[in-house]
């Protein structure tokens, strides 16, 4: 599509560029309902680090979307568009190593689970997930318990499995 139309090339940009933003649209719309498809996941099954990814991922698609319709709409060049991309691909990497992306999950899990379950403060829905996280991410979760029923739950660090007494000492967590 981008080669079809080149900047200044207005004969066949005049058929082609309807058609450019036909597209582009669509894939707009696909990109837009995948993050709510997304954003429901995660309602539903907690965060992971593959969905944070995904999310990302779905952001930068979608910018550099918008950006194929500013190159086209204002004659700029192939290599300003790839010079844009850079830099919105290098301002993400950048963003993303300033975020606690363990504590943030753990939080975000902590409080919805919390806010959902009642008197359960914490519901374990992918079994591997507290395990991947980084120490930083088991602090949200310590305080928290379930129903007195059930012994208390509580986020590993760095994978390690915790063979202490719970704080009633009537059970262990492992």
């Amino acid at each position: 599509m981008l080669i079809a139309i080149q900047p200044g090339d207005s004969t066949q940009s005049k058929l082609l560029r309807p058609l450019v933003y036909l597209w582009i649209g669509q894939n707009v719309m696909l990109v837009l309902s995948s993050m709510l498809r997304l954003k429901l996941y995660v309602e539903i099954y907690l965060l992971t680090y593959w969905r944070v990814t995904a999310g990302i991922w779905m952001g930068l698609v979608a910018i550099g979307l918008v950006l194929i319709v500013i190159r086209i709409a204002q004659n700029r060049s192939h290599r300003w568009l790839i010079r844009m991309n850079l830099i919105a691909g290098l301002a993400t990497l950048y963003v993303c190593s300033l975020i606690d992306f363990d504590a943030m999950i753990a939080s975000y899990n902590v409080a919805h689970s919390r806010a959902a379950g009642g008197g359960i403060t914490l519901i374990p829905t992918d079994s591997g997930v507290r395990f991947e996280l980084h120490f930083t991410a088991a602090a949200p979760s310590l305080p928290y318990r379930t129903t007195s029923d059930h012994p208390p739950i509580t986020a590993p660090i760095h994978g390690c499995h915790h063979d202490e007494p719970s704080r009633d000492n009537s059970t262990s967590v492992s």
